[in-house]
Formats: C-alpha cells, structure tokens, sequence
C-alpha cells in the first residue's frame, strides 16, 4: 500500500511504464498529492507529456479544461503570458516588459493621468514601427491597457497605478489569418462585414469567435 506520498508518486510511475496511460497518472499526480509533490520533476513530466499528447491529437478545447483544472488546484501561481504580440522584423515581443524596461515604463507611467496622448510607436528592441491597424491603416502605439506601478513624490514606486490605454486602443487580431487593429475599429467593422478588412482576406474571423456579442448585419466587404 502506498499514500499520497513519494511512495504512491514511485508507485504511478510504475504503472504509467506498464500501461502507457498518462492520463490516468497526470489527473491522479494532480489530484491527489499534495502541492509540494505535485511539484516535483516527475509529476511535472507527466502532466507536460499529457499537456502535449493532447496539443499532438489537436484536443485544444480539452487541453485547455485539464489547464483550468490543474489551476483550480494551485490558485496561488500565476499563469505564464502565453500570447504577445510580436514584432514583424525581429519577432520579439512588442511588450517593452518583457524586454527587461520596467523603469523605462515606470517613466512613462507617472504621466499616465496627464492629457498628454503617449504613444509606444515602434518596438522597444530594434526600433522598427509596429504594426498597422487593418482599418485606419496606422501604426499600432500605446501598450495595450496595462496598469504599472507610479512613483510617489519620493521617486519610489508606489501601490497605485496608472492606465496607459483605453480598451479601444488595444491590440486585437485574428487567431487565423493573423490581422488585426485597434479593438474599437475592429469591433465597428464586424458590426457591419463577416470578413476580415484586409484586402484579399477571406477569412470570416467574426465566426470564429464562439463568445463574441458582435452580429454583422452584412456578408461581405463593401
């Protein structure tokens, strides 16, 4: 007999060898042991492993529930950024804190709640423009509504935060045919076209989004 201990994790992966059966041992390695065995390298190997069967057998929908499942049981960790948007020349993210400039943007946040527009207009790494917003054909520029920390009088960083970006302003695109805008010139376009408005684009991006309130009251480009 084995308990939810380092014997019972021995005791799956002997299992898992005879059977090939990752699924049964990731749902159990989660489940079951407590969150410093769940930790450990062989459980995180299992649930990899499962995690990328899944994305092989093209199940993204229930890869997702098992992600949101095995959230549920370590609510304390904070999920990794899995999407950005990246540059069109390097190919790096766009997102200047993820290029190691926090203090760069922590300047800019202090005058987040000034009339003056901020606008990031290139990316941070190789200074190259960002990309153009499919609608009114201009470059891309503030970050996309993320609140940062302000400096206090002081010049140390502060519990308040400033936002840099109304949600019309965010970045937004197609998970298909990748093109995108400003949210708000996009939301306006799919109010009146199920194509994307970029030209010869086929793609019916607004079908694809199962949870978008947004109905086209027409076919096609006009």
């Amino acid at each position: 007999m084995a308990g939810a201990n380092s014997d019972g994790v021995e005791l799956l992966q002997n299992y898992l060898d005879i059977t090939g059966d990752v699924q049964s041992v990731s749902l159990l390695g989660m489940r079951v042991f407590p969150g410093n065995l769940v930790q450990s390298q062989l459980i995180q190997e299992w649930i990899s492993n499962y995690r990328t069967l899944l994305n092989v057998w093209r199940l993204w929908k229930q890869r997702a529930q098992f992600d949101i499942a095995m959230s549920a049981y370590s609510p304390s960790e904070k999920p990794a950024q899995q999407v950005f948007v990246s540059c069109n020349f390097c190919g790096k993210s766009v997102s200047a804190q993820m290029n190691g400039m926090n203090r760069n943007r922590t300047a800019l946040a202090r005058l987040g709640g000034t009339s003056q527009k901020l606008k990031m207009s290139s990316c941070p790494q190789c200074r190259k423009p960002l990309p153009r917003c499919a609608i009114c054909l201009v470059y891309m520029g503030t970050p996309s509504g993320q609140y940062l920390p302000m400096n206090n009088s002081n010049g140390r960083s502060g519990s308040s935060s400033a936002k840099l970006a109304e949600f019309g302003t965010w970045f937004t695109w197609c998970q298909s045919c990748r093109h995108g805008g400003h949210a708000a010139h996009m939301t306006h376009w799919f109010r009146e076209h199920l194509e994307c408005p970029v030209t010869a684009c086929t793609c019916r991006c607004i079908s694809l989004d199962a949870a978008c309130k947004v109905t086209p009251v027409l076919s096609s480009k006009t």
